[in-house]
């Protein structure tokens, strides 16, 4: 977390906060957070709706959730194509999913999705 708060503070965005904690019972009393992340973890955990509700409970009204995982690493943990996995996953949450694509780095095949909690 040290070099995420480096890097982002680095360019000019030190008004921005990082946070950890359980992803399955954040230790915040309801809606909190502008952006939630989520970065290649839902592929290995045991419930991965209650880690995107969790996510969920916790932003505010407009606030975003990015979600980077693995596209290898969720079809081989569900066996169900990763993109309809995720857009599944999302829409049991009642975030509004605005994006979801594949992409490639160099360490492999990925999914980025954008979902968004409804405003006032």
């Amino acid at each position: 977390m040290r070099l995420a708060r480096g890097r982002v503070h680095g360019q000019g965005l030190a008004h921005c906060e990082f946070q950890c904690g359980d992803m399955y019972a954040l230790p915040w009393e309801g809606p909190h957070f502008d952006t939630v992340t989520i970065d290649r973890v839902l592929a290995g955990a045991e419930r991965p709706v209650a880690v995107l509700r969790e996510a969920a409970r916790v932003l505010r009204a407009g606030g975003r959730l990015l979600v980077l995982e693995g596209f290898e690493a969720l079809g081989a943990g569900t066996g169900a194509n990763p993109l309809q996995q995720l857009r599944g996953w999302l829409a049991d949450t009642g975030l509004g999913l605005q994006r979801l694509r594949p992409f490639d780095l160099d360490s492999g095949h990925h999914l980025l999705a954008l979902a968004r909690r409804a405003g006032p």
